[in-house]
């Protein structure tokens, strides 16, 4: 049997292959084809062409599987859809609530132009995705061998001190060339506990970073910081966290994929300076009609602060030739109004 990492790899690389209805392999898959194939790397597939419903029966059997739960799921597990009378959809377990499938598609799905059209393919997507979730079935050959996590090696490359981030960042460029779209769940684990993960299928396009300063540090997808901006432009999109732990958090991670203490420095002043600012008012949150209007009073908009080149080149100087705390960064924003 594989390792968790080699099994992973192996899934991934079948990500954007297109959903064809009886497909099971190797250029496109239906929900059970997949399912099928990715189960034999792990020695666990039945014999036969089984569908979503033979699987279930197959492994719902005493001492075949045990139940878990959708917050314990992890990779390999097994997800099946449907209803009491018949499982109708099959996916594997990704981990983070996450599941690894063949999907998008049914029975009219049967040729890739068809596929793409529907946007049907082999992708990660929530298993909250779905609401007729039958059961998530461990299976108890399950047994993975020996072999080093790909967490533990992202852990060892980080910076002591600013956290870890978890997952692959596998992207894929959109048609319009400016947007990214994440293949695969990620997630970036903060030093005091706070996780800021973004699902996949999340778009992003590195608008949170102030573009002036593009030309100083290299664009949102470039570099070191890459894997920072994803996480900041999900949670500047989504504003459901105060702007001021976002975008400290943006240092951390910055930091944390080891982005020299200054580029990070400079980049911080950046968003905090220029870069996008809500209030709970404007978040989109949902909150009791007591507090509504009370929230809106006390939390008047907050405007985005026009760029101003000489002031910012200024502060960048000093950044640099003085190497200020992060909050002696923010101070130094704050002054300018």
């Amino acid at each position: 049997m594989l390792s968790r990492d080699a099994f992973r790899a192996a899934c991934t690389a079948e990500l954007g292959k297109p959903y064809i209805w009886g497909a099971s392999g190797p250029d496109a898959y239906d929900c059970s084809g997949l399912a099928q194939a990715m189960l034999a790397r792990l020695n666990l597939d039945p014999p036969g062409d089984q569908t979503a419903e033979g699987l279930y029966r197959y492994f719902l059997k005493p001492g075949r599987s045990t139940p878990v739960t959708l917050a314990d799921s992890q990779l390999g597990d097994i997800v099946f859809f449907g209803n009491a009378a018949a499982v109708t959809h099959i996916a594997l377990a990704w981990g983070q609530q996450q599941m690894f499938e063949a999907g998008g598609g049914g029975r009219t799905t049967t040729s890739a132009a068809i596929a793409r059209s529907q946007h049907a393919e082999v992708r990660v997507a929530p298993i909250t995705r779905r609401r007729d979730r039958v059961a998530i079935l461990r299976p108890t050959a399950l047994a993975w061998t020996p072999g080093v996590e790909e967490s533990v090696l992202e852990a060892a490359a980080a910076v002591a001190g600013f956290g870890s981030f978890e997952g692959t960042l596998l992207t894929q460029w959109l048609e319009d060339g400016r947007h990214m779209q994440l293949k695969l769940p990620y997630a970036y684990h903060a030093e005091n506990g706070v996780d800021w993960p973004v699902p996949s299928d999340t778009i992003v396009d590195g608008a949170s970073i102030p573009q002036p300063f593009w030309s100083i540090i290299g664009g949102p997808f470039e570099g070191k910081y890459r894997d920072a901006s994803v996480v900041h432009d999900h949670y500047c999109d989504r504003k459901n966290r105060p702007w001021r732990d976002v975008h400290r958090m943006f240092y951390e991670a910055m930091r944390c994929k080891d982005v020299a203490p200054l580029k990070a420095k400079v980049m911080y002043y950046a968003v905090y300076r220029f870069g996008p600012r809500w209030n709970l008012a404007e978040a989109g949150l949902e909150l009791p009609a007591a507090l509504e209007a009370v929230v809106a009073e006390a939390q008047p908009p907050v405007a985005i602060k026009p760029f101003e080149p000489a002031s910012a080149s200024a502060d960048v100087r000093r950044i640099v030739e003085t190497d200020p705390s992060i909050d002696e960064i923010e101070a130094l924003a704050d002054a300018r109004g």
